[in-house]
């Protein structure tokens, strides 16, 4: 699914072949690809599944953030902040937010 994501798709092209496109060639694109071009370095792909990855201050890795599909974000951020998961107020839903979720998420929060 991540694969035929317009932002996700090439991110992961990038990863597979090594390369990070210049700027020149993602500049126009999307909020989301330009975030995670920018974020080329932290990116991963685990068992097909791409990930932002998340460093402690000596440089080992602490966490994995799955870079959600577009498609997927309002529903992910309805579903930790709505009574299903308990209302978890701002705070508590960013912190969920940071763990599990990855990508751009701009104005839906």
């Amino acid at each position: 699914m991540q694969l035929a994501d317009v932002n996700i798709g090439p991110a992961i092209s990038w990863l597979e072949s090594g390369i990070r496109p210049p700027w020149s060639k993602v500049e126009a694109c999307s909020p989301m690809l330009r975030a995670l071009w920018q974020q080329f370095d932290s990116l991963v792909i685990i068992e097909g599944i791409l990930y932002r990855s998340f460093y402690n201050s000596v440089g080992e890795v602490v966490n994995h953030q799955l870079v959600l599909l577009s498609t997927m974000k309002v529903p992910f951020l309805n579903l930790i902040h709505a009574n299903t998961a308990g209302h978890l107020k701002l705070a508590k839903c960013l912190q969920h937010v940071s763990r599990g979720h990855g990508g751009y998420i701009g104005d839906e929060i």
